[in-house]
Formats: structure tokens, C-alpha cells, sequence
């Protein structure tokens, strides 16, 4: 669950009340990460490939897209994902 996911929905919650099922509440209102590395895969594909001239710019050392890919792809999942493994995947995809 990422801090922001906790911070809107999971806490509000349990101040209403205090002995909420924190782990069910978060099953029931999908808060857990995702940590399907194929789903990951797939969405990094869709986003190198469908920003091709940003991709050519990293790698002339415009370094500072790395931020653009990364929110390009956490929306692709819907925020859904690891931040560490977004960032993990488009390094390794982008230094092929």
C-alpha cells in the first residue's frame, strides 16, 4: 500500500473506527501493491514504446525523463505498482 493510498482511505477509516480490520479493509479496497512482475513488464513496454523520442533523449544523458516514465507507468497501473520496481524495470529497460 503506498503512503498516499494509507493516508486517503486507510486512516480516515480506522480514526471512524478503531477496531477496523486493517489488512481486510485494504484487501476490500484494493490498497495493496501490486507485485505481478508481468503486468510491470508489459506496462513499461507500452510506455518506452509509446514515448520513443523521450526515450532516445535519456539516452543522449537528458536523465530527468526518468520522472516522466515513472508516472507515465504508475498510471498505467493504476498506482498499483512498486515505485521501486517501476524504477528497477525502466532502468533495466532503458540501458538495454
Amino acid at each position: 500500500m503506498s503512503d498516499t493510498q494509507g493516508t486517503r482511505k486507510l486512516l480516515p477509516a480506522l480514526l471512524d473506527n478503531y477496531q477496523l480490520d486493517i489488512e481486510q479493509f485494504a484487501e476490500l479496497n484494493h490498497l495493496f501493491l501490486s507485485t505481478n512482475t508481468n503486468e510491470l513488464k508489459e506496462a513499461v513496454s507500452v510506455v518506452l514504446n509509446d514515448h520513443m523520442f523521450e526515450v532516445e533523449k535519456y539516452k543522449k544523458g537528458k536523465k530527468g525523463l526518468m520522472q516522466l516514465f515513472i508516472g507515465k507507468v504508475m498510471a498505467a497501473t493504476k498506482g498499483k505498482a512498486d515505485p521501486k520496481q517501476v524504477v528497477a524495470e525502466l532502468q533495466e529497460e532503458l540501458n538495454k
